[in-house]
């Protein structure tokens, strides 16, 4: 479990940079800040997909599915065209020129060359700033917005979201037994009377408290 969870963990965090960082590449200004919301709001239904199937499907065919489907998004990114700048960076501005005129779908080749001319500008600028792993963690600049960012996502996750996540379907599947049992709608000229107030809800109490009890516990109850 804790290997798996190590990898997932880099398989997420690798997706996330190289899919940002391409993003960054090839979409225009106006619209990245659009992009990058819709990779979260993907990454969010494909969560909501995986806890809508799971339950009417085996253990083994839900990560079967899984399986398949990153295969199948493996096998697509083959023929993802690199980016213009990577082009630029090892030096073949032609095949640079193919991409950002496949990639913008124009052919006009002189507001390409334009194009191309101020990424080479900003390409060799980033090469000469060039930022190694020992200035992110010496230099105090680099060193606070890690500092910040590492900071939010341990308070992110000290939230408690992964182990909800986790036990989502569980409590789910016992809450809404919960509901079934206890919730019963009574007229409003229907009178109740104290005891029978006081039994419901400590009924409703009981229930709660063992729905984030695990199950043996659950079923060694009297």
């Amino acid at each position: 479990m804790c290997i798996s969870r190590f990898v997932t963990g880099i398989g997420m965090g690798i997706t996330a940079v190289v899919t940002m960082v391409y993003l960054t590449e090839i979409a225009d200004k106006d619209i990245r800040g659009s992009l990058g919301m819709l990779v979260q709001v993907m990454n969010n239904m494909g969560s909501l997909a995986v806890y809508s199937i799971g339950p009417f499907v085996s253990y083994n065919g839900l990560n079967a599915l899984l399986v398949s489907l990153s295969i199948i998004y493996a096998t697509m990114c083959l023929w993802i065209p690199e980016s213009p700048y990577y082009h630029l960076k090892d030096g073949r501005p032609a095949a640079a020129k193919k991409s950002f005129m496949f990639l913008k779908g124009t052919k006009n080749e002189k507001w390409a060359t334009e194009q191309l001319t101020a990424m080479r500008l900003h390409v060799q600028e980033s090469m000469e700033n060039k930022t190694t792993v020992k200035e992110l963690l010496t230099n105090m600049r680099y060193r606070k917005t890690l500092y910040l960012i590492a900071g939010l996502k341990v308070l992110q996750y000290m939230t408690g979201m992964c182990a909800i996540q986790a036990y989502l379907e569980i409590i789910f599947r016992q809450g809404s037994s919960l509901y079934r049992r206890n919730v019963h709608y009574r007229p409003l000229r229907e009178k109740t009377s104290y005891a029978h107030i006081k039994h419901r809800s400590s009924t409703l109490t009981n229930n709660s408290r063992n729905i984030f009890l695990p199950s043996r516990c659950i079923s060694a109850q009297p």
